[in-house]
């Protein structure tokens, strides 16, 4: 079996998480306030070493002041996430906030001010109901030393 090849040598492979772990962690990094659903938490995927290693590289990051990460526990059940990811993106106070929607039909950007507005509500539903920020540390924390 060989090794899969680094990102920059597979067709079509994008190399956007790089990209933005560097716009995340620059002199002017950008903020980035993320919300995970608790059971993308448990769902084991590579084994118990890269489940480990990806909780605590979440962990770490949720330590930087420029990110803020919840996490939304299991246990409120049913939330406004659940119909799909999607991002909210503010470039500055005299820009248009836009929002991307992922969808297993596509992904699509948003410009429409009704659209991007319920996109809105929906993120402040999520955050009213995640995790405060230390009590998803810990989350993490702990499940992290459970792999």
């Amino acid at each position: 079996m060989r090794a899969p090849a680094p990102p920059a040598r597979i067709p079509g492979r994008s190399t956007r998480p790089c990209s933005q772990r560097r716009l995340a962690a620059g002199n002017d990094p950008l903020e980035l306030w993320e919300i995970i659903d608790e059971t993308a938490l448990l769902r084991p995927v590579g084994g118990a070493d890269v489940m480990r290693e990806q909780l605590e590289a979440l962990a770490n990051a949720a330590r930087r002041p420029n990110i803020t990460l919840q996490v939304y526990p299991l246990a409120k059940g049913a939330h406004p996430g659940m119909r799909g990811s999607f991002s909210l993106l503010e470039f500055g106070p005299s820009d248009p906030r836009v929002s991307y929607v992922d969808s297993p039909a596509g992904n699509n950007f948003l410009e429409r001010d009704r659209q991007v507005r319920s996109l809105a509500k929906r993120f402040g539903h999520l955050t009213a109901g995640a995790l405060d920020p230390a009590e998803s540390a810990a989350l993490l924390n702990a499940l992290a030393s459970k792999e």
